[in-house]
């Protein structure tokens, strides 16, 4: 158990008692000033408890208690013109459902769920060209693990740079997908279109396999999951009932699949097909999942205090600024790898280092702060039926539930897949009104 573990603990049962009460208060999950603060509980306790050798300084985890706070805070204000009417007219009726859902229309999901499919399939197709490798290398787990630690090595070592506009355009496709799918699942179609909404993830593994990658996987299930908890809201009026037990059940399956699959592709990135590498690899796992608290800390910690030059966005959204070519050379993608434990190295430094860097740390609260006002309103504008708030809604579940790492529109894929549902959201609500204009 590190030194600061004792005094980290007091900040992170305060966060703990912050989640409880926003819970309290609007009774949903899913209201922005509760789930940020939950996800982040779970984000600091499960390192405290699942890694107490890891140093985690109480600095660093009393600002993301302030953090938190300053979201709460703004969605009190964000929620304040519908907290007396939620009084006598809380929820909608689940027998209302139907007739609510009868009055949405989100024309040609699926079409667009199996073309992204498609195209996200086509992605890893164009990699294997590169690497003159055929689809026949799937008929051996040996040939996977040799082409998986190729790719890895040209990837880390700058040979193989995939990042050119085509190229990116298509990869975009592999989280149009999920992020299309979650809404599709939430809206309880057809068992075919649940069925189709599961396989958008399918090209995402295909990237995580040939290219030893866990960031396709993860933002992946992010996004589908922040698409699903929209349409929900939507749907329900925030009364999903995130605890129910198909969704712990679900949860119980998921993670231990999860853990496996990102432990075989630790070891395709080796080449390690001996079983006596597992070890290794889930120690090397450990700290990809829970050494986050511990990199912020030591950065926190040690340079916050420093002379911080603002980049205004810069640092967040780091992907567009690199695109044209107005990125600082010092800004990387990811920070230096930190070591938090023997052989155990990791670099994902949250989301409050860049914003941190470009807006200094009273502008990162300020920041977050108004991101808890522009969320709560959408969630409440969604909830009263406003499709067009959709969008921000799942820009805001997206962002909280991959905070751990850093700002998921750093991405430039991530940001294209999200600008292209809000296009959609945005004309088909347009067509919608027009049809009803015209019949009036």
């Amino acid at each position: 158990m590190s030194e600061g573990w004792l005094a980290s603990l007091i900040p992170a049962l305060f966060l703990l008692l912050l989640a409880l009460f926003a819970y309290a208060r609007s009774r949903s999950w899913l209201a922005p000033g509760t789930f940020f603060p939950m996800i982040w509980t779970g984000f600091v306790l499960l390192p405290m408890l699942g890694a107490p050798d890891y140093e985690v300084r109480a600095g660093a985890v009393w600002y993301i208690l302030a953090s938190n706070f300053a979201v709460y805070s703004g969605s009190l204000v964000g929620g304040f013109p519908v907290m007396l009417r939620r009084r006598t007219e809380r929820y909608v009726a689940r027998t209302q459902l139907h007739n609510r859902l009868g009055s949405l229309h989100f024309p040609g999901l699926n079409h667009i769920i199996l073309a992204s499919i498609i195209l996200g399939l086509l992605y890893s197709l164009f990699v294997l060209r590169d690497f003159r490798r055929s689809l026949t290398v799937f008929l051996s787990f040996k040939e996977i693990f040799r082409m998986g630690h190729e790719i890895s090595v040209a990837r880390y070592s700058g040979v193989y740079v995939y990042s050119s506009l085509p190229t990116q355009i298509i990869l975009s496709f592999v989280y149009v997908g999920p992020i299309f799918s979650g809404l599709s699942f939430s809206l309880n179609l057809s068992r075919s279109h649940r069925l189709i909404a599961f396989l958008s993830i399918v090209p995402a593994l295909i990237v995580a396999v040939i290219q030893t990658t866990r960031a396709a996987i993860l933002f992946s299930g992010i996004l589908w999951m922040a698409s699903y908890f929209s349409g929900s809201v939507l749907l329900e009026r925030g009364t999903v009932h995130l605890f129910a037990k198909k969704h712990v059940l679900l949860v119980s399956f998921l993670i231990p699949l999860l853990v496996v699959v990102l432990i075989i592709l630790l070891m395709a990135r080796g080449n390690m097909m001996s079983l006596d590498e597992i070890p290794g690899r889930f120690l090397h796992l450990r700290s990809d999942l829970l050494g986050h608290l511990a990199v912020f800390s030591h950065w926190f910690q040690d340079l916050w205090y420093g002379d911080i030059t603002p980049y205004f966005g810069v640092s967040t959204f780091g992907g567009i600024f690199t695109r044209l070519d107005i990125r600082p050379q010092e800004l990387k993608l990811y920070g230096e790898a930190v070591k938090v434990g023997p052989g155990q190295w990791t670099n994902l430094y949250t989301i409050f280092l860049p914003l941190i860097k470009d807006f200094t740390p009273v502008g990162a609260l300020l920041v977050l702060f108004a991101g808890g006002i522009v969320a709560e309103r959408a969630y409440n504008r969604l909830a009263q039926g406003k499709v067009v708030y959709l969008p921000i809604l799942v820009a805001f579940y997206a962002v909280t539930q991959g905070s751990f790492t850093q700002c998921i529109f750093a991405y430039n894929s991530i940001l294209a897949a999200w600008l292209l549902l809000t296009c959609y959201i945005l004309i088909t609500q347009f067509l919608q009104r027009m049809r009803r204009k015209h019949k009036g």
